[in-house]
């Protein structure tokens, strides 16, 4: 097998905050926390991807965080129907499991949770984080990260 040029754009120090918004994803629609140096970096990445299970599955369970993936996508609006960007959002937690989501609002809890803490590949410890489900002020509801301490 070869390997093959996969473009990512490791996602940075979150200082200044914004830097995780799906705006800024460039050229590439894939960004993640993860080193990407050699052949096995890259299939760690893809096998955190390809192997998550459903967030909604996992609300609540504490997760200790140490790597991030997002996926910019383009899905319809579920009530007018339009195509909006969002992101898909992959937690990958200190054991190796994966979990996922496509919640911009769970993105913009990440940007301001990276704004304060920084790249995870910097912290001294995984973070236990949880994701939960919030009733938005309109109809439907959000995902959003809350530290899990």
């Amino acid at each position: 097998m070869t390997e093959q040029n996969i473009e990512t754009t490791e996602i940075v120090d979150a200082a200044p905050a914004g830097t995780l918004a799906v705006n800024n994803f460039g050229a590439s629609n894939l960004r993640h926390t993860f080193p990407a140096a050699t052949f096995a970096d890259k299939v760690k990445i893809l096998d955190a991807m390809t192997n998550s299970v459903p967030i909604v599955d996992n609300l609540d369970k504490p997760i200790k965080l140490v790597h991030v993936i997002a996926k910019k996508v383009t899905l319809p609006n579920e009530r007018t129907g339009e195509l909006e960007d969002s992101v898909r959002i992959t937690l990958v937690a200190e054991d190796g499991k994966s979990f996922h989501a496509t919640s911009s609002a769970l993105y913009n809890s990440l940007d301001d949770l990276f704004g304060v803490m920084g790249n995870p590949s910097t912290w001294n410890a995984p973070l236990p984080i949880k994701v939960v489900k919030v009733k938005a002020n309109g109809p439907g509801h959000f995902f959003t990260a809350k530290i899990a301490l």
